[in-house]
C-alpha cells in the first residue's frame, strides 16, 4: 500500500470508524495532487477522457458501451457511471440479472436458417429485464427531478437498440451484439443506483408502492456492499459536486485532481471542503507515490439488485429478423 496522509470523519480508524468517510492525500512523483474520497488506493490514472455523450450529436447513441464501464475521467452529463461495479459476474447470480450471466463464449445463440439469434428463452428473460429497468429507472428519476434541471443529463438508451432481438448471418456479429446489449444493461442499472441514493427509503416505499411483487425483496438491495468503479474528477470541469456527499455515503471512490503543486486548481464553493489542507500537502509530499497508468480491465459486474422472482413476468413477443 502507498504512503499516504489519511483523515476520517467523527475520528480516527478503529473498529467502529466508517469506510464510506475515508480521506487520503496523495501528491505523486509527478507533483499532481489528489484526494481520494472511500479509497485508500490512488487507482491507475486514466490516460484520457472519454467524449461526453451529451454533447456530440454522433454519440447520441454510444455504439460501444465498453468504454464507459471503465474506471475513467469523470463526465458531466452521465455521473452515473461511478456505480458501474467492478467485478465482473459475481452479481449476476442475483435474481434480477442471472440472465446477464453470460461472456461471449457462453452467451446461447441458435440458427434458424441462414440466420442466428439469441435464443428464445433468453430473450424473452431480457426483454422482461429491459421493461422492469426501463420502469425502475423512470420511477427513480423523481428523486433527481432537482439535480437535472439546467443540465444536460444523458440517460442511456433503451437495451434493444442494441440489437439482442435481432439476427444475423455472421454468429460473431450477432455475440458482438449481444454483449454490447449486457453491457448497456449495466449502465442503466448504474443510473438507477445513482437516483436511488438521493431519496431516502428509496427501495422501501418508491420501489415497491409501484412495482409491488414484480420486485419483491429490492430493499434487500445494498449498494455499500458492491465495489463499484468509481470516479476520477477534474475539479475545475466538474458540476456535480452537489452530490459528492450522496457518492460518499454509498461508498462511491472518488479521485478529485486538484492539478499540481505548481499549478494549483481553483475551488467553487461547493469543493472547499474538499481542498487539501496544509497538513494535508505537507505530509504527503513527504511520501510521493507512483501514478500508474491505467490498464483495460477486463471484469465488469452488473447491480446486485435482488429483485426478479423466477420466471417470466412479461410475455414479449419473439425476436424478428431483421429485413
Amino acid at each position: 500500500m502507498s504512503a499516504q496522509y489519511s483523515s476520517e470523519a467523527g475520528g480516527s480508524e478503529g473498529v467502529n470508524s466508517q469506510p464510506s468517510r475515508l480521506r487520503q492525500v496523495v501528491v505523486t512523483k509527478d507533483d499532481r495532487v489528489f484526494v481520494l474520497l472511500t479509497t485508500r488506493e490512488l487507482a491507475p490514472i486514466p490516460s484520457r477522457a472519454i467524449v461526453d455523450p451529451s454533447q456530440s450529436t454522433s454519440m447520441r447513441f454510444p455504439v460501444d458501451p465498453t468504454p464507459f464501464l471503465e474506471r475513467c475521467w469523470s463526465i458531466n452529463s452521465i455521473p452515473y457511471q461511478a456505480f458501474v461495479p467492478v467485478d465482473t459476474y459475481a452479481a449476476c447470480s442475483c435474481c434480477l440479472l442471472r440472465c446477464l450471466n453470460y461472456t461471449h463464449a457462453s452467451v446461447p445463440i441458435e440458427s434458424k436458417g441462414d440466420r442466428w439469434y439469441l435464443r428464445q428463452d433468453v430473450f424473452r428473460d431480457w426483454k422482461d429485464l429491459e421493461t422492469v429497468v426501463l420502469q425502475l429507472r423512470e420511477v427513480s428519476r423523481s428523486a433527481t427531478t432537482d439535480l437535472r434541471l439546467g443540465r444536460a443529463l444523458f440517460s442511456w438508451p433503451e437495451l434493444s437498440r442494441y440489437g439482442y432481438g435481432r439476427s444475423h448471418v455472421d454468429h460473431l456479429k450477432l455475440t458482438a451484439m449481444l454483449m454490447c446489449s449486457r453491457e448497456a444493461f449495466m449502465l442503466v442499472l448504474a443510473e438507477v443506483a445513482y437516483n436511488a441514493v438521493h431519496q431516502t427509503d428509496f427501495w422501501d416505499e418508491v420501489v415497491s408502492s409501484h412495482f409491488d411483487a414484480h420486485v419483491a425483496g429490492s430493499n434487500n438491495f445494498n449498494v455499500q456492499g458492491l465495489q463499484h468503479v468509481g470516479l476520477f474528477v477534474d475539479v475545475e470541469d466538474c458540476d456535480f459536486t452537489d452530490v459528492f456527499e450522496h457518492m460518499i455515503n454509498a461508498g462511491i471512490p472518488l479521485w478529485l485532481a486538484w492539478g499540481s503543486i505548481q499549478a494549483w486548481a481553483s475551488a467553487t464553493v461547493g469543493l472547499l471542503k474538499y481542498v487539501p489542507t496544509g497538513d494535508e500537502l505537507w505530509q504527503a509530499l513527504c511520501h510521493p507515490v507512483e501514478g500508474q497508468a491505467a490498464m483495460r480491465s477486463t471484469k465488469r459486474v452488473p447491480l446486485g439488485l435482488r429483485a426478479l422472482p423466477d420466471g417470466s413476468i412479461f410475455d414479449p413477443s419473439p425476436p424478428q429478423p431483421d429485413p
